[in-house]
């Protein structure tokens, strides 16, 4: 295999959707180093690179000191990371390949519903926007393999686009043990087996569950009251 690029990926310290890319890297086993930056007042040097003005953003270089080409959205970038270190992580079919990626558009959705959940202020706000939530689950459960991965054969790019929306659930109180799991059987435990994956835990910064819940409590949400 040809010598990897030099990978920064450009991150706020508890977004989903970096998340999401530092999980493809450390399942790869790629070297990379993160600069977190605070969108509330983002460097220059950001804004000059981030043609949507939000996170991620991986940088690649051919050397440390070379200009970088910029890549931004997750799923883009975890496509790239994927295409140019073997073992892909997903499918030599394009019909099932194809099919990978409209899931991955899924996780995306449940991703914008669970902000809803996260920034609710009051009971009916959060109730309504877990309502959109599982609204989802019935396709997820009709989709999912029932075992530890989305797909029978393995760990793949669903699974790292689906594994920050199912953290954050299975951290927020009440929704961690909600009743309507149970009727999501094969969503619950994909969803418990692969926030246990090392590259998933190891994927949080140490004091992750501390710094959400305090972003939580700034937005004034509900969760932190």
């Amino acid at each position: 295999m040809n010598k990897l690029p030099y990978f920064e990926l450009v991150s706020f310290d508890i977004c989903p959707y970096v998340q999401r890319s530092v999980i493809t890297l450390l399942h790869k086993k790629i070297e990379h180093k993160i600069t977190f930056i605070d969108l509330e007042q983002t460097p220059e040097w950001f804004d000059q690179m981030s043609p949507l003005g939000k996170v991620p953003l991986l940088l690649v270089r051919d050397t440390p000191e070379s200009e970088p080409t910029v890549l931004f959205e997750s799923a883009i970038i975890n496509e790239y990371i994927d295409e140019i270190s073997p073992p892909r992580l997903v499918s030599e079919d394009p019909l099932t390949r194809a099919r990978e990626r409209a899931w991955v558009e899924v996780s995306s959705e449940l991703l914008g519903s669970l902000y809803g959940v996260q920034i609710a202020q009051t009971a009916a706000e959060r109730d309504e926007a877990l309502r959109e939530v599982w609204d989802l689950f019935p396709a997820i459960e009709k989709g999912v393999s029932g075992g530890k991965f989305f797909s029978p054969q393995g760990f793949s790019l669903v699974d790292t686009a689906f594994a920050p929306g199912f953290v954050r659930m299975l951290l927020l109180p009440g929704v961690d043990q909600a009743p309507e799991w149970k009727k999501f059987p094969k969503t619950h435990a994909w969803a418990k087996a692969l926030v246990a994956t090392p590259e998933v835990k190891n994927s949080m910064i140490p004091n992750f569950n501390e710094r959400y819940f305090a972003y939580l409590k700034s937005r004034g949400s509900i969760w932190a009251k």
